[in-house]
C-alpha cells in the first residue's frame, strides 16, 4: 500500500513538473496542402449599413457567400504553395429601400433580371461563377502574390460593360485582402496561451479612397469544435477608411473607424487547416456629400461579419456525396 501511494505521489509530481514544460514549448501553427486533398471553403461576407441624413434613415444589407475550391498546383523550393482558387457556387442577397430585394444563386435554374439592379448585377455574377484565380501562400499564411484578376476583369468587361465600375473594388490587392480573411497570418514559432502578434495592411480603393489598419491575434489555446480538436485564436480588427469620391461637380469625403471588433479562429495543427473563422467588426463615421453647392452630412454605421467554414464530404443513405460544414 505504501509503495502504491509513493508511486502515485511520484506520478503526480512528474505530471506537475512536465506540464509547464509542454505548455512552455507551445504549438507550431502552419498551413499544409497536398495534391490529393483539395479544400473547399464557404466564405460568407455580410454588410449591414445604416445611414442617417437629417431625419431620414436608410438601411442597406448585402450577403455574399462563395463556395471556393483551393487546389495545390505545386510547392516551390522555398516552400511556397502555389494554389488555384475556383468559385464553385456563388450566392448573393441585397436589401435596399430604393429597389426590390435581390437574390442570386448560381445553382438556381433562373436568376432575376427584370429590375434595374438585377439587370446590372445578374450578368456580372453569372460570369464570376466558376472564376479561377491563382495565389502564392507561405506556410505562415503570407499571401505572396495573387494573379488572374486582370484576365478575369478584361473578359468580364467585354461581356458585361457595366462591370467596369467594379474594377477598382476587385483589384489584385482587394483579392489579396479576401484571401487573407481565409488564411490568417501565423508566426513562424511555437505559440502558447496569451501570445500575441499583429499584421498591418493598406488598401487602395481606387476612386473610392483608401483603407489601412491592423489585425491583432491572441492565442487562446487548445479548443474543440464539433467534436474536432482545434487550436483557438482570437482576432481583433482596427480599420480606418478614408473616403474621397469625386464625380463631376459632386464629391463625397469622410473618415470611418472601427468602434468594436471581435473574432475567433479555429485551426487544426495536425492537418494545417483553418476549420472555422468568425469575425465581426463595427465601423462608424461621417461623410460629407457636396453637390451643386449643397452640403449634407451623413452619419454612417457599417456592421461587417465574415465567416469561413471548411466544408467536408458527407455521404447520405443513398450513397450521394454532399459538402457540409463544421458548425
Amino acid at each position: 500500500m505504501r509503495t502504491q501511494r509513493f508511486c502515485l505521489v511520484l506520478t503526480t509530481l512528474f505530471c506537475l513538473a512536465v506540464s509547464p514544460l509542454v505548455a512552455a514549448e507551445g504549438v507550431l501553427l502552419k498551413y499544409k496542402f497536398s495534391n490529393d486533398k483539395p479544400l473547399t471553403y464557404r466564405i460568407s461576407t455580410s454588410l449591414d449599413q445604416v445611414q442617417k441624413v437629417a431625419d431620414q434613415t436608410i438601411e442597406v444589407s448585402m450577403v455574399n457567400t462563395a463556395d471556393t475550391l483551393f487546389t495545390l498546383n505545386e510547392v516551390t523550393e522555398e516552400g511556397v504553395f502555389n494554389l488555384s482558387s475556383t468559385t464553385t457556387r456563388l450566392q448573393v442577397t441585397m436589401q435596399n429601400p430604393l429597389t426590390p430585394p435581390y437574390k442570386f444563386d448560381s445553382e438556381a435554374e433562373e436568376n432575376p433580371k427584370d429590375s434595374f439592379l438585377a439587370a446590372q448585377m445578374t450578368p456580372i455574377f453569372n460570369e464570376l461563377q466558376g472564376a479561377t484565380l491563382n495565389l502564392q501562400l507561405t506556410p505562415q499564411g503570407e499571401i505572396v502574390k495573387v494573379s488572374g484578376y486582370a484576365d478575369l476583369m478584361k473578359k468580364l468587361i467585354e461581356k458585361v460593360p457595366a462591370a467596369a465600375g467594379m474594377a477598382g473594388n476587385l483589384s489584385d490587392e482587394a483579392a489579396r485582402k479576401q484571401f487573407e480573411e481565409v488564411f490568417p497570418t501565423l508566426i513562424d514559432q511555437p505559440v502558447k496561451q496569451g501570445d500575441q502578434w499583429e499584421t498591418e495592411f493598406t488598401m487602395d480603393m481606387g476612386a473610392q479612397g483608401s483603407a489601412k489598419g491592423k489585425k491583432i491575434f491572441t492565442v487562446k489555446g487548445p479548443s474543440e469544435l464539433d467534436g474536432l480538436k482545434t487550436f483557438e485564436l482570437n482576432v481583433r480588427h482596427e480599420v480606418e477608411i478614408d473616403i474621397d469620391v469625386k464625380q463631376g461637380l459632386s464629391s463625397i469625403e469622410g473618415k470611418m473607424k472601427t468602434k468594436d471588433s471581435q473574432g475567433t479562429i479555429h485551426f487544426d495543427p495536425e492537418t494545417g487547416e483553418v476549420i472555422k473563422i468568425d469575425n465581426q467588426y463595427l465601423v462608424i463615421g461621417n461623410m460629407k456629400i457636396s453637390s451643386m453647392g449643397q452640403v449634407q452630412v451623413v452619419e454612417t454605421t457599417q456592421d461587417h461579419h465574415i465567416q469561413v467554414l471548411l466544408l467536408k464530404e458527407t455521404t447520405d443513405s443513398k450513397g450521394l456525396i454532399y459538402l457540409t460544414s463544421n458548425k
